[in-house]
């Protein structure tokens, strides 16, 4: 705590006398998210907290009209497929859905890799999608449930089966995907790089893509999730700094 103590004294500032969360409590705390989803016990003792919505690229650019009553095909995968030496495997589950399948790999080094690998057939990969274009395209999603990712689904209406490596963050964030109805946990064995069952996910997205009450979940958690956003935070810290 020391260097801290050191900045928050030359700006005459109270130390800190226990512990670093200690800052969070004297300010503003703005959550990107509603409470349904990131809940915080004791909420009345911690102070000054404000949920303003996920803070997503579907935010600024409007809600998308992802609903289910339109022909959607495809599959969104998030930071899930690495490794072209199992491209033949993807594609026996997946290949039938050629240019629908979309491929966001988080890193371009990854992507272009498996561009060049030239064994995704008519597969289309990139570093990241606009949202507000999966949307109107992918049924589902195959993400590993990043708090980000969990809640960009549900923006664009996708259902999401989560493909969960051992973290304690995104393990709590499946888990309320699970109990809110809006998508499949899968926990593979731990390796290194991790071995996901391609077949067995085809499987699981399928099955959330047809199902009428998880549709009915996503409409209703997607219209719960819209209501906020970038400007509400904007305005809540710009009211707490008096600006």
């Amino acid at each position: 705590m020391e260097p801290f103590n050191r900045v928050l004294s030359s700006l005459d500032l109270p130390e800190i006398t226990e512990d670093l969360r200690e800052l969070y409590a004297r300010g503003l705390i703005v959550i990107p998210s509603i409470p349904e989803f990131d809940p915080i016990p004791d909420l009345d003792t911690v102070g000054n907290v404000s949920y303003v919505g996920p803070l997503t690229m579907l935010n600024d650019l409007g809600a998308a009209d992802g609903g289910h009553d339109i022909e959607r095909n495809g599959i969104f995968f998030y930071r899930t497929m690495f490794d072209a030496t199992r491209a033949e495997e993807f594609l026996d589950a997946f290949g039938d859905l050629g240019s629908e399948i979309m491929i966001a790999t988080g890193d371009g080094s990854v992507a272009r890799s498996l561009r060049d690998s030239s064994r995704f057939g008519r597969a289309s990969i990139k570093v990241m999608f606009d949202m507000s274009v999966v949307a109107r395209t992918a049924k589902c999603a195959v993400t590993i449930g990043g708090h980000g990712s969990c809640l960009s689904c549900i923006q664009a209406s996708l259902p999401s089966v989560i493909v969960l490596d051992p973290s304690p963050e995104r393990e709590l964030n499946a888990r309320w995907m699970e109990r809110m109805g809006l998508g499949y946990v899968l926990r593979p064995p731990t390796t290194h790089p991790s071995v996901i069952p391609w077949a067995q996910i085809r499987t699981l997205a399928e099955g959330l893509s047809s199902d009428s009450e998880t549709r009915s979940n996503v409409t209703k958690w997607r219209a719960r999730l819209n209501r906020d956003g970038a400007a509400i935070a904007v305005d809540r810290i710009a009211n707490f700094a008096n600006l």
